[in-house]
């Protein structure tokens, strides 16, 4: 019987070993993981960062000078319709000016 005992306790060994084995690779996985989830929110966080700094006032000055282009555009649209009002007026107080006169 002593032939059984060394193989029981090779057994224990091997058995402890894969134990042992089995928690490192949990470990290793677990920490893997919220190496990952770590690494993915130092992206969004920078990508943001990055954003909040550099593009958004960017953005806000872009955004001011559309605007005040197309305040430009209205303004001398309102214009360019009062001189036509200012023109059609002239045309009809000058006597033979109107392109529809009948001889």
């Amino acid at each position: 019987m002593p032939e059984g005992g060394g193989k029981l306790e090779e057994i224990y060994r091997l058995t402890k070993e894969n134990n042992q084995m089995l928690r490192a690779m949990r470990r290793s996985a677990w920490l893997h993981g919220v190496f990952k989830v770590v690494m993915y929110l130092a992206i969004v966080g920078i990508g943001l960062w990055a954003y909040m700094t550099f593009l958004a006032p960017l953005l806000i000055q872009m955004l001011d000078t559309l605007e005040k282009i197309q305040g430009a555009s209205n303004q001398a649209q309102g214009q360019f319709s009062g001189l036509m009002d200012s023109l059609n007026s002239l045309k009809a107080w000058l006597p033979g000016a109107s392109s529809t006169t009948t001889q």
